[in-house]
């Protein structure tokens, strides 16, 4: 029976039903709802509260609730799982803020969500944050509850893995059968594991998502031999036409597979670079012409001269920090004077602000025109 069956409206159950599904935006639910009363007291409590959603692993009650009202699990829109944030139906019970809650209750957490993501056909967003490792899920569960994809729609997707263990979710999601990713537009993974193999089902996924505008991946480890995250395999056959940001940590690649991926997508406009220092990339490779697009910048001093050198026109430099080299970097800061319009300084150790304003200071004589903005946020005067 449709969820609206019963509900006065001058249009069928079914038709309703079906215009429902086409409305994303929440506060035109809220619009559609505060036409009566009767309307109100149907959208806010079934349709309106299911749009977002976010909560920990450990709230059965929203998990199970899910699993069992598929006709709630429809009109999700944004599924957040996560320790920080927490959204849910007023109609459900909240459970204490401590955790009290042993591994076999995750389990049974864990499986109501699967069966609950086969609902969920109008899904958009997915933040997965892992604080243990996820096995797994039976096969059956990873099946659509009727023919096609389920989450097809599905345009972002966050995976926060910051366990360390034998299962990495990026697997068993590249080979259920829920996932479209065909239309992932945005992807964000940030990982301390260093057990993710080469040719793992996370670089077929990465191949698999065309229309990628966002990416960022974050290898993140003190692991005193960590010697960055290899990504020649997939780079070298990435193709994404309409990436615009792009954001990675702990990653490292050959010379000419760098300058070839670079040079295959002058569309990037923000580009953030965290590299190892025991094997930084080979920047000496980039060539001019290769960034036309280039507007944001986050990252060492060597990038930002060869940066420089490429005529890359950058508007933003965002934590800068200015290292002993400060000759070399002081004639890219000048190369690029005529569109740097906002330097950002990276936070310094406690107990050196004047170093920090004689440092701005000195940026400032070489891009008169830019603005720098101090690691507080304030922005510097030659008065202050």
């Amino acid at each position: 029976m449709s969820q609206v069956e019963g509900l006065f409206t001058p249009v069928p159950p079914e038709i309703f039903d079906a215009i429902l599904h086409e409305i994303d935006q929440p506060s035109d639910v809220l619009s559609l709802a505060l036409t009566c009363h009767s309307l109100s007291q149907f959208l806010i409590p079934n349709v309106l509260e299911f749009r977002s959603l976010s909560a920990p692993i450990w709230h059965a009650t929203l998990w199970d609730h899910l699993a069992r009202h598929p006709e709630h699990s429809r009109h999700l829109r944004v599924l957040r799982i996560s320790e920080d944030d927490f959204r849910v139906p007023r109609s459900l019970a909240v459970p204490s803020p401590s955790r009290g809650c042993d591994l076999g209750d995750d389990s049974v957490a864990f499986r109501h969500i699967f069966q609950s993501l086969r609902w969920m056909r109008c899904l958009r967003t997915l933040q997965w944050d892992l604080s243990q490792s996820v096995p797994p899920p039976p096969e059956k569960e990873l099946t659509p509850v009727s023919e096609g994809r389920v989450c097809g729609l599905l345009t972002d997707l966050q995976i926060i893995d910051l366990h360390v263990g034998p299962y990495h979710c990026t697997g068993w999601m590249a080979e259920s059968k829920l996932f479209q990713f065909e239309n992932i537009t945005k992807f964000r993974f940030v990982t301390k594991s260093l057990t993710i193999p080469h040719n793992s089902p996370l670089e077929d996924f990465l191949l698999q998502s065309r229309h990628l505008e966002t990416l960022e991946l974050s290898f993140l480890t003190n692991h005193a031999t960590f010697m960055g995250r290899s990504f020649d395999n997939f780079l070298s056959c990435a193709r994404w036409p309409n990436l615009k940001d792009l954001s990675l940590t702990g990653a490292t690649c050959s010379t000419t597979i760098l300058s070839t991926f670079f040079r295959r997508h002058p569309s990037i406009h923000s580009l953030r670079v965290l590299e190892c220092y025991s094997t930084p990339l080979p920047w000496a490779e980039i060539e001019p012409g290769m960034f036309p697009c280039l507007r944001v910048f986050e990252g060492g001093g060597d990038a930002i001269c060869a940066l420089a050198a490429a005529k890359a026109p950058l508007e933003q430099l965002v934590n800068l920090h200015v290292g002993a080299d400060r000759a070399r970097l002081g004639e890219a800061l000048q190369s690029l004077s005529s569109t740097l319009r906002r330097i950002k300084l990276a936070p310094h150790r406690r107990g050196v602000r004047d170093k920090e304003r004689d440092t701005a200071s000195w940026i400032h004589g070489l891009v008169p025109n830019g603005t720098v903005e101090l690691a507080n946020g304030n922005c510097w005067t030659p008065y202050a």
